[in-house]
């Protein structure tokens, strides 16, 4: 503890400067020193702590025991129904604490599979931009359905789309930046549901 006060939280936090200079080459005034500050955090951190978690502990003991001792009256009844054991709460918080943490390993888990295989399949995806301007011009210039919704044709346009047979990439694949991105979020979305069925 000396040492890392020393060391660590006096240069970082600053020292008090009324205090007397210790020198580090003459081994009496580190001893002196020593014993100085283990009294003073013996008094300060140690015991302070030590005394309310001793009382605390004894209080506890002594409610338990006029609860749980001692003669029926009204007044025990009353305290015995109306006391909450500190053990039953953990123990009920502990519970849902414990389901919480498994569901929130199992999404963090279902994530990390998820944009791992959508960040690998992004990365390897290489649309050449005079293709991929070629099939927005196609698809924009396409009005064999007369029922699509110009709204429907812009986002075939923009995002590209799927054929049935193949992926059609779209304007935004043309971006090198954005290249992939499309594939990336429809490879993250079907691998987060998969991972979420196996695990």
């Amino acid at each position: 503890m000396y040492a890392v006060q020393r060391g660590v939280t006096d240069p970082l936090f600053g020292k008090n400067e009324k205090e007397e200079k210790v020198n580090w080459y003459n081994p009496v005034d580190v001893i002196a020193d020593f014993a100085k500050q283990s009294v003073k955090n013996v008094f300060s951190v140690i015991a302070p702590s030590e005394i309310a978690s001793g009382t605390l502990t004894t209080a506890r003991r002594a409610l338990n025991t006029r609860i749980y001792s001692g003669a029926d009256t009204a007044f025990n009844q009353t305290l015995r129904n109306r006391h909450v054991d500190l053990k039953a709460v953990l123990s009920g918080v502990g519970t849902d604490l414990s389901k919480i943490t498994n569901q929130v390993v199992r999404t963090s888990t279902q994530f990390s599979y998820a944009f791992n295989s959508a960040s690998a399949v992004s990365r390897t995806e290489s649309v050449d931009a005079r293709q991929a301007f070629t099939n927005a011009r196609l698809s924009f210039g396409d009005r064999s359905d007369p029922t699509q919704s110009l709204a429907s044709i812009a986002r075939r346009t923009v995002f590209g789309y799927n054929n049935g047979n193949a992926e059609i990439p779209g304007l935004i694949d043309a971006i090198p930046a954005l290249r992939g991105m499309r594939k990336g979020v429809s490879t993250f979305s079907r691998q987060y549901r998969i991972a979420g069925q196996r695990i």
